[in-house]
């Protein structure tokens, strides 16, 4: 099973308090993390604040992927419809839930179906499966017609940190973006950092800011989930 990541960071506040009026020297700042390190200083002047900060940007690859064709996965569990056949399609019955007459993907990615035998069905889309069916069916059925639906994912975007539900999303045959995921998982803004969002993808980090990518009349990018993600 592949299990996406999601982290949003918890927001820490930190008061500065006798600012007005006064200047912090070198000697003010106690931090032992800046000990022995050089600090740089810089005045806060009229033209630093009305400076306005640069603009919030998704990283290039990330826009790249724009989602993909479903592959099928292990824990996957398909239904495949054989017409004018019930007895391959239904075999547990006509009035159990479709799960029930699913058949399981299998953790080392097989699967097995009347007649057609034991596959190796990772990484196939639905197509490349229903036309392998089809092929292998064709030896025994005359002019076999059939469709293949995903009833039940293997694959699941799992959400760690500042949301309110927590609840693994499953990958679907229609591609995700980010921000359907965090929108379903909703953020907890009394908790969260929005500008900590971590989305790791091929080993990098890429940490993205929600509220800049979100201000000022700006909607940010869609940003597709692909298989690995964290």
């Amino acid at each position: 099973m592949k299990t996406l990541t999601l982290a949003c960071s918890v927001a820490i506040a930190t008061v500065i308090t006798g600012c007005t009026g006064q200047q912090m020297t070198r000697g003010d700042i106690q931090d032992s993390r800046f000990i022995g390190g050089e600090v740089k200083m810089v005045p806060i002047t009229a033209e630093v604040v009305s400076t306005p900060a640069p603009r919030a940007v998704v990283p290039q690859e990330l826009l790249a992927f724009q989602g993909e064709t479903y592959k099928i996965q292990p824990g996957d569990t398909l239904i495949v419809t054989v017409w004018d056949h019930p007895e391959l399609t239904t075999p547990a019955g006509n009035q159990q839930q479709a799960v029930t007459n699913g058949r399981l993907v299998q953790p080392d990615g097989t699967f097995y179906f009347p007649y057609a035998g034991k596959l190796n069905v990772t990484g196939m889309t639905i197509e490349d499966l229903r036309s392998t069916l089809t092929s292998r069916l064709a030896k025994y059925l005359t002019n076999p017609q059939l469709d293949v639906n995903v009833v039940g994912f293997g694959s699941r975007v799992a959400l760690q940190g500042a949301f309110v539900d927590t609840t693994p999303q499953d990958v679907t045959t229609v591609p995700m973006t980010l921000s359907q995921v965090v929108g379903r998982a909703r953020i907890d803004v009394a908790q969260a950092d929005l500008s900590g969002l971590v989305l790791t993808r091929d080993g990098r980090n890429y940490n993205l800011d929600l509220d800049a990518l979100n201000r000022d009349g700006h909607v940010a990018e869609d940003i597709y989930l692909k298989p690995g993600d964290r």
